[in-house]
């Protein structure tokens, strides 16, 4: 039976869907910290200096920033939503198609 048969037959969403809802909730806990949060410290930093020739490497954060951007959300519009939880589980059920 393929994958896709076996996922509605069971009705579960697929793992790679489960995982990138589970890093847009832990995004929002971690934007809704105190300034001084050693996490959103993490989060927000942006490494100085040079890298190598080559392909840039694609941060955790440059990666969901990316994906924000394909439905037209700023990383700074997103920080915004965070900071009201309500906004930003409705915002993350409309990034994942659902509700």
């Amino acid at each position: 039976m393929q994958q896709s048969k076996v996922i509605l037959f069971v009705e579960q969403s697929r793992i790679e869907e489960s995982i990138k809802r589970r890093n847009r909730k832990w995004i929002g806990h971690t934007l809704r910290k105190p300034e001084n949060s050693i996490t959103l410290s993490a989060l927000e930093w942006n490494p100085q200096g040079f890298r190598r020739r080559g392909r840039p490497k694609q941060s955790w954060r440059r990666s969901v920033q990316d994906e924000l951007a394909k439905k037209s959300i700023t990383w700074i519009e997103a920080k915004r939503t965070a900071k009201n939880r309500v906004r930003w589980r409705s915002m993350v059920d409309a990034l994942d198609g659902l509700r």
